[in-house]
């Protein structure tokens, strides 16, 4: 495996030589300051060159990020963190495993689990094990009970032995936003609880005059279906994709039978389109990341009202959910360097940072005692529709973080394609998705 995807990644060099600057030798990794001159001068002392940290947020995001590594610096750390914009996440991914093979890898590169797991076969990156459990900068236990079961277990690599390879950046779940207006009109009182009852409310609403589900094609909340209906995405030895399951089924039946009755209709992704009929009323549900709700919130304004909730879910199955978000990873460097990097790491998700960094950007707090601080709680007060996303945190699974898994979302939102346009059988859709599912992961571990 390891030995394949050195070959992939030299490939890669070679094909975007023309287009990359060539490397040259490894700089040290210290700057030296000007020699004084005079008989008393004597050496200074070298400062460490900043830990450089590949990211993918902008705009206000980014302006928070930027407070928090400023107020990290100014507290003297053993090593100041410096931040460089890398793309999106693809981008960023694509940019790091071309440069691997070079040596000259950042500190810290923000990812998601399938990224890694190609890392780690490449030994690129770190266990933060060691560091976690040390007695000098590790976390205490009470420390890691704080941090939400979920999003702490996304960070651990099953496969790797069961160590953690990242720890929690950017962390979201995917909800139901609905327009309860337009319920109300259609004779409902409540949002869904159930995809039934949501199926039902797509259809009256589209029946009084209104548009029920802006479908937005994402390989993600066909996952969160699956996994609502009672189902899951990948085997227990996380070998085998099971699309074909009932479960399975049951998603794409749900939006083959929602598009045929009028209840739900595709909109351009590319353009938010789903977002833009939220905000003028015209369709009474989307279903998008939590992530979304302060564009809703500026889209809107006062026009409505307009609130958020967990997605439905099946039958005889309880509230899921899929959580979304990136991890940050450490690169291989130097011991002094990753032992510097986990401590930025370790401060960017202690209480007030955490809620400093979700109150600022729309994602989600990593600890349960950020609830307690004074901005989270008044962010709450501001609006109750502002806490939902937090309430549903214990309910969110994460997706599979397995070798091959974005060439997986890929098939996954082709078969969500194939099942709006009406043309197949759900059942076929789901039992075709498994077997290019399967047929990707077993190409990827060969």
């Amino acid at each position: 495996m390891r030995a394949a995807l050195f070959f992939t990644l030299s490939a890669c060099l070679l094909l975007h030589g023309c287009g990359e600057e060539k490397p040259g030798p490894k700089p040290p990794d210290v700057t030296s300051a000007p020699k004084a001159t005079g008989p008393e001068s004597r050496p200074e002392p070298q400062v460490a060159k900043p830990l450089v940290f590949w990211h993918t947020q902008a705009q206000s995001n980014l302006k928070v990020l930027q407070e928090i590594v400023d107020r990290y610096n100014a507290s003297k750390p053993p090593i100041a963190v410096e931040l460089r914009y890398a793309g999106n996440y693809t981008t960023l991914f694509e940019k790091v495993r071309v440069t691997i093979p070079t040596g000259k890898l950042p500190d810290l590169v923000v990812a998601y689990e399938s990224m890694v797991a190609e890392y780690i076969e490449l030994q690129a990156v770190v266990p933060l094990d060691d560091y976690i459990h040390d007695a000098k900068i590790g976390l205490s236990k009470a420390s890691l009970d704080d941090i939400f079961p979920s999003i702490l277990n996304n960070n651990r690599y099953r496969a790797y032995g069961n160590k953690f390879y990242t720890f929690p950046f950017t962390k979201s779940v995917l909800m139901l936003y609905y327009n309860p207006g337009l319920l109300k009109q259609a004779g409902f009182g409540a949002s869904p609880k159930t995809w039934k009852e949501f199926r039902q409310q797509c259809d009256a609403v589209t029946k009084a005059g209104k548009k029920g589900y802006a479908i937005s094609i994402d390989a993600s909340t066909i996952d969160a279906m699956v996994m609502s209906f009672g189902g899951k995405i990948l085997s227990d030895d996380r070998t085998q994709a099971l699309f074909d399951s009932p479960a399975g089924v049951a998603a794409f039946k749900l939006l083959h039978d929602l598009v045929k009755s009028g209840g739900g209709y595709l909109i351009d992704r590319e353009s938010y389109g789903d977002r833009k009929d939220f905000s003028t009323g015209r369709c009474a549900f989307i279903i998008r990341s939590s992530t979304t709700r302060p564009y809703i919130a500026k889209d809107i304004k006062d026009k409505f009202n307009w609130d958020m909730a967990i997605i439905p879910h099946g039958e005889g199955a309880g509230p899921v959910t899929v959580l979304f978000g990136a991890n940050i990873a450490v690169m291989k460097t130097t011991e002094e360097r990753q032992r510097a990097a986990w401590q930025f790491v370790k401060y960017f998700c202690s209480k007030d940072v955490t809620a400093k960094w979700a109150t600022g950007t729309g994602y989600l707090p990593v600890r349960k005692s950020a609830a307690q601080t004074k901005v989270v709680q008044s962010f709450f007060a501001e609006n109750p529709r502002n806490r939902r996303a937090f309430d549903a945190l214990p309910h969110a699974r994460p997706e599979p973080g397995v070798i091959g898994w974005q060439a997986v979302r890929k098939q996954i939102e082709l078969a969500e394609s194939r099942a709006i346009s009406g043309r197949t059988r759900p059942d076929v859709i789901a039992r075709r998705l498994a077997n290019q599912a399967n047929a990707v992961l077993r190409k990827a571990r060969q």
